[in-house]
């Protein structure tokens, strides 16, 4: 029976092969081996690219697979800036040929700070406020007194964009990364009968879907 993986192992495991791709150079300058180089050395390791889908993954294998888990997982990755290479770091190990790349582990104390945070939320609202609080530092008082979140799918034209000069100004590179994303790509409430947009405003942009697929809050 496949023993069932802790959150702890997630984060200080290696993502090896979860997402990171990554080269370096050898250097066997100084090899004096008469057959296979056996002294070799990595040097200027480099991260090339980071799919912070895949490694949501290994988080959603131990912390849940709903969409209300793996949003919040993704809104701490990308809070925490997980795709910026700085917060990886490759550990390098001696092998039968030289130098080897060991593993390539997370170097942020605060992804753990969050994700442990999450761990303990039992409730969509409470993973959703963890998420949030993670990415802003504070809750907004208007959303605090919503305690019934749910995911729905509403037409684009029915959102409120309460702040209609930040939208017009949206980087578009950023919005552009956003166009395949496929969890819900807002947070909303409903006030008034319309649904007010409280965070996503990137993402809903980068959709050209008449339907979008939101977390709504309602009272």
């Amino acid at each position: 029976m496949r023993r069932e993986i802790t959150l702890t192992e997630v984060l200080e495991g290696s993502f090896h092969y979860s997402g990171i791709q990554y080269d370096y150079d050898t250097n066997r300058d100084n090899c004096t081996c008469e057959d296979y180089c056996r002294c070799s050395t990595i040097e200027n390791t480099e991260i090339t690219s980071i799919d912070l889908i895949t490694v949501a993954k290994e988080f959603g294998n131990v912390l849940g697979k709903d969409d209300f888990t793996e949003y919040a997982i993704n809104r701490i990755l990308t809070a925490c800036k997980m795709y910026d290479s700085n917060y990886w770091d490759f550990r390098v190990t001696g092998g039968y040929y030289g130098e080897e790349i060991d593993g390539i582990y997370i170097d942020n104390t605060e992804v753990s700070k969050w994700m442990y945070k999450l761990e303990e939320a039992k409730t969509d609202r409470e993973k959703l406020f963890v998420a949030l609080e993670c990415e802003y530092d504070y809750i907004l008082d208007d959303i605090k007194g919503y305690d019934n979140w749910s995911i729905a799918t509403i037409n684009k034209r029915d959102i409120i964009i309460g702040q209609q000069d930040h939208y017009r100004k949206l980087d578009r590179m950023v919005v552009e990364s956003y166009k395949d994303f496929t969890l819900p790509v807002a947070v909303c409430i409903e006030k008034n009968g319309h649904a007010r947009l409280i965070d996503g405003y990137h993402r809903t942009k980068a959709k050209d879907d008449e339907n979008i697929k939101v977390i709504i809050g309602k009272l």
